[in-house]
C-alpha cells in the first residue's frame, strides 16, 4: 500500500496539470495576437485536446492503481 503512494500522486498531478493547461486557453489564444480565424481554431484544438490527454492518462493510471490488482497485466502495463 505505501509502495502505491507516489503512483496515486503521479497520477493526480497529471490530471491537474490537464486541467491547468486547459483553464487558459482563451488566453493563450489571445496571446497570439490577430490571426485568423482558422489559425485560432486550430490553437484552441490543439491547446483542448493535449489537456484532456494529460486528463486522460492521469485518471487512467489513478483508476488502473486503485481498482487493479497490483500483478493483473492491465496494472503492470499502464503503471
Amino acid at each position: 500500500m505505501l509502495a502505491d503512494i507516489p503512483i496515486y500522486v503521479g497520477g493526480g498531478v497529471i490530471f491537474l496539470r490537464g486541467i491547468a493547461h486547459v483553464a487558459p486557453t482563451r488566453s493563450v489564444v489571445k496571446g497570439f495576437g490577430p490571426i485568423s480565424t482558422d489559425s485560432k481554431r486550430l490553437i484552441t484544438m490543439t491547446w483542448v485536446a493535449e489537456g484532456l490527454m494529460l486528463c486522460f492518462i492521469g485518471a487512467l493510471v489513478l483508476l488502473v492503481a486503485l481498482v487493479g490488482e497490483g500483478d493483473a497485466p492491465s496494472s503492470v502495463i499502464v503503471v
